[in-house]
């Protein structure tokens, strides 16, 4: 089945992709508007949309219209979402979210599943060294996997994500070190402990738990 998920909200559709794909539905896309999900669905005839109520610059219901007509006599199941992280701004901390969700996808991706070793990005060339080593390895990787699930808890007003890799893990030890050359860059794990209240690895450090207050 090809799912096509439209939202003017780059954290709404990395999240909602995020599910569809962890429930198995890998021939998922996504449009940033009503103009780019049109032309994309004209390439890959969708089997559902999934569309958001506000759209700018095209009307909704006119998107949903064009989608239809570009079916034909091919039902089309559209549903229209309103997703919750759109009041996230009401807290101040949308962009916050987005920043440690991405640093902790980023983080399961290049030191547990691609090994890199940030140690390169203390120098210049380094830096390059460690991008071209990301790239060379992405190229050959054949199976890998990065879960990611979170939690609302209510009576504290936080969010308990856990983020898994199949990566080879690492040893504690490091961490420290690590810790220290990502901070000199403003990124990775010390960044992701100035935005939560916890953050915790286990397993060899393929897992990492962390809480997200809303306040």
């Amino acid at each position: 089945m090809r799912i096509l998920v439209v939202d003017n909200d780059t954290l709404n559709r990395f999240l909602l992709v995020h599910m569809l794909e962890q429930q198995g539905y890998i021939d998922t896309f996504d449009a940033e508007d009503g103009a780019v999900a049109i032309e994309l669905a004209k390439r890959i005839n969708p089997d559902l949309v999934l569309l958001d109520v506000v759209m700018p610059e095209m009307d909704v219901y006119e998107v949903a219209t064009r989608l239809k007509k570009l079916a034909g006599d091919i039902y089309l199941p559209i549903i229209f979402i309103n997703v919750v992280t759109n009041q996230l701004s009401l807290y101040g901390i949308h962009s916050e979210l987005f920043t440690v969700l991405s640093e902790l996808y980023n983080n399961a991706l290049e030191h547990g599943v691609l090994e890199l070793d940030s140690e390169l990005k203390q120098s210049e060339e380094g830096f390059f060294e460690y991008f071209t080593q990301r790239e060379e390895k992405l190229l050959t990787l054949d199976v890998a996997r990065i879960v990611i699930s979170a939690e609302y808890v209510p009576h504290e007003n936080s969010l308990a994500i856990r983020v898994r890799d199949s990566g080879k893990g690492f040893k504690q030890g490091r961490m420290t070190k690590l810790e220290n050359i990502e901070k000199s860059y403003g990124r990775g794990n010390s960044l992701v402990k100035e935005l939560c209240e916890s953050v915790e690895y286990t397993n060899k450090g393929n897992t990492v738990d962390v809480v997200f207050k809303f306040n």
